[in-house]
């Protein structure tokens, strides 16, 4: 069996993404891809939102990174908004 790689920066670009709408927008509603591929990956929608405060956080913005996990048919998705 061949196991398949994941490593395909997926994430890193949603979390990008993020971080453009949060700085231009100032808010955002969104998940993760894991989030479709995998349902039972509950954990990783906590390690997406600690990716994004990680990332936030370097660049040292003024404003404070709010989010909160909200549910939408059985799909966590984060609202993350500047305050």
């Amino acid at each position: 069996m061949i196991e398949k790689n994941r490593n395909t920066g997926r994430t890193s670009r949603i979390v990008d993404f993020t971080i453009d709408q949060l700085l231009s927008i100032g808010e955002v509603i969104i998940t993760d891809h894991v989030c479709y591929e995998f349902k039972n990956q509950v954990n990783h929608t906590i390690h997406f939102t600690e990716y994004v405060k990680f990332r936030y956080d370097l660049l040292k913005y003024p404003k404070i990174l709010q989010y909160e996990i909200i549910t939408v048919n059985n799909i966590k998705l984060i609202h993350f908004k500047l305050v």
